[in-house]
């Protein structure tokens, strides 16, 4: 794929995946390739989760491998681990990225798909999970959405996760450092009223669905504020050209578009 050249400053991509999906090939899917697409697009760092953790019933067995396959690149890959809380044992499995995989603040965090994993993340199941999560000092990426709903496999359409429950889990639990991740503006700016009485310092939002037109960057910025959004693709599942010609040409001052390119994202992963 042909990419584009920016004058951006160096990226750090909150939201990525390394894996196969099961309905289309993708071109960034091994560890070698995706560094290369990184190195095109400079992004110098990304948050990565292990794709096939989507449908896989035992999501250790995909952390296990996600940590053996970035452990050569400690300086290019944050570990993103996925946890399951409908799961049976889903606390053995977050005990064991911390114990085993060296899951801690400052060196990864955790990974839902409350869709795919069918769970309500306002639920008591995932309260205990999210509660876990705060008490650990560990930022939580919720992957609300990972295809258009019109290129879904037909046996397999998956809803996104809606924003009244993305407002209930976010207001039940304030001090968790919270990466929502695909949303587009308008949804962003939707969910942003539904908090407008419980607005916590640290949710963010990736802008991987930030894609045109040219004004939605500094709208959002705007309207959440420059420190609440941050950089993000969705690789391999994405063209990541979108969100970052979005960025690149938006009407931001460089001091506001270095926070959406990296700030941000180094302060949450600290």
């Amino acid at each position: 794929m042909s990419t584009i050249g920016h004058t951006l400053q160096p990226l750090v991509d909150l939201n990525c995946y390394l894996g196969e999906w099961p309905f289309r090939r993708y071109p960034c899917t091994t560890v070698d390739r995706l560094l290369a697409r990184m190195d095109t697009l400079r992004i110098e760092r990304a948050a990565v989760s292990r794709l096939e953790n989507v449908f896989l019933k035992d999501c250790l067995v995909g952390n296990r491998e996600l940590a053996a396959l970035i452990a050569p690149h400690a300086d290019r890959f944050v570990p993103f681990y996925t946890v399951n809380p409908a799961f049976p044992g889903w606390e053995d499995d977050l005990r064991l990225c911390q114990e085993e995989l060296g899951l801690a603040p400052g060196a990864g965090g955790i990974q839902l798909h409350p869709n795919y994993h069918a769970y309500d993340l306002a639920g008591k199941a995932a309260a205990a999970l999210l509660q876990c999560a705060q008490d650990a000092g560990l930022p939580v990426r919720v992957a609300t959405g990972l295809e258009d709903p019109r290129t879904q496999h037909w046996l397999v359409q998956v809803p996104p996760v809606g924003n009244a429950t993305l407002a209930s889990a976010i207001a039940a639990f304030p001090a968790l450092r919270w990466i929502i991740a695909g949303l587009s503006t308008g949804a962003i700016l939707g969910l942003w009223r539904d908090l407008a009485a419980h607005r916590p310092p640290e949710v963010v939002f990736d802008l991987s669905l930030v894609q045109g037109p040219l004004d939605e960057c500094a709208l959002l910025v705007e309207s959440v504020g420059a420190d609440r959004l941050v950089f993000g693709t969705n690789l391999p599942l994405t063209i990541a050209e979108s969100p970052l010609l979005a960025l690149q040409y938006a009407d931001l001052p460089d001091a506001v578009k270095a926070r959406l390119c990296h700030d941000n994202a180094r302060r949450l992963l600290s």
